[in-house]
């Protein structure tokens, strides 16, 4: 593939994988993301086939984030061969020189589908429109069968991906393209399933390989989440069970989601704190209480400005959700 533009979704700061990563390695989701566009950027200069005789450290200089591409391999965005070779998978779906004629073919066709709509429109004689009415009766006089033959096997209405019921989710299912129709994905009823709208809205625009992997990425999306939304429909979707590895007991529930957010914060008050003054009761007069105990928990502002940032992040982020929630922060 040419080195000019890579296929980036706009939503991949929002991937289960990328936010794994991002914990994993103690580093903000936009270092990720960045990371991977670095890595990826350089594989589409390099390779022609998806394959290159690398090391995982080389390609993190690329990534300019230690430890990235081993955390790639770990979310199988990479694969190490083991014998000096390294693999980016789906490699002819993404970043091929006929993915990347796929992709401009399908924008164009979006392109066109926006200039008919502005086009003005003829109106048509009571006759002309009666030509076309469609009656769901052809010309012999047999009546047209409008329902798709769906791909997959499921019970009355249950959701083709999560196996979810119309009932358990409170709204009617939709009709969705298993390959979404901006990636070239026909109207053929072997593409369309019914999905639940809690399915349907997580999947989004998103690409895979089959039905199956669509399940998958759903099963553990639902599981891994702090989405309350995504958190509510985990009782419905797959049975209520969670994905094999994934401990409920220690699953994301809606309520440290909202500590990491209070975290970030209160970390950004100690930077600029650190940044703009080094009387230590000054910084500890601007952050409040909460962040102040938290600082002492790392040991000390002094000890804290003196760590390593991506280790002082961390174990600033541990100290402040030990913290109790009252007080300032």
């Amino acid at each position: 593939m040419a080195g000019d533009w890579l296929p980036v979704r706009l939503d991949l700061p929002e991937d289960p994988a990328v936010v794994s990563m991002a914990g994993t390695l103690g580093v903000s989701i936009p270092t990720v993301v960045g990371g991977l566009i670095g890595i990826w950027s350089w594989w589409s200069r390099q390779s022609r086939s998806g394959h290159a005789a690398v090391t995982l450290a080389y390609l993190d200089r690329h990534g300019d984030v230690p430890g990235l591409a081993r955390a790639m391999v770990a979310a199988g965005w990479l694969r190490d061969d083991g014998n000096g070779e390294i693999t980016v998978p789906k490699w002819d779906r993404w970043m091929s020189h006929s993915a990347k004629d796929r992709l401009n073919a399908a924008r164009r066709q979006a392109s066109k589908r926006t200039r008919d709509k502005a086009k003005p429109v003829t109106p048509m004689s009571r006759s002309a429109r009666d030509e076309n009415v469609t009656t769901g009766q052809d010309r012999t006089g047999q009546v047209a069968n409008l329902t798709p033959t769906l791909p997959v096997a499921g019970k009355g209405d249950s959701c083709g991906y999560c196996g979810a019921t119309a009932a358990q989710v409170g709204r009617a299912h939709q009709l969705d393209h298993i390959l979404p129709r901006a990636a070239g994905g026909a109207d053929d009823p072997s593409n369309l399933t019914l999905a639940c709208y809690r399915c349907n809205q997580a999947k989004a625009s998103r690409v895979f390989g089959s039905i199956e992997e669509a399940r998958a990425w759903l099963h553990r999306a639902f599981w891994t989440s702090n989405r309350r939304r995504w958190i509510d429909h985990r009782r419905h979707a797959f049975g209520g069970k969670p994905p094999p590895g994934i401990d409920p007991a220690t699953a994301p529930n809606g309520v440290s989601g909202h500590r990491n957010i209070e975290a970030e914060g209160a970390w950004s008050l100690v930077t600029d704190a650190i940044n703009a003054t080094a009387d230590n009761q000054q910084r500890s007069a601007r952050v409040g209480a909460r962040t102040t105990h938290a600082v002492e928990a790392c040991g000390g502002w002094t000890a804290l400005g003196r760590m390593d940032s991506v280790k002082a992040h961390r174990a600033f982020t541990e100290a402040y959700k030990a913290q109790p929630a009252s007080g300032s922060s």
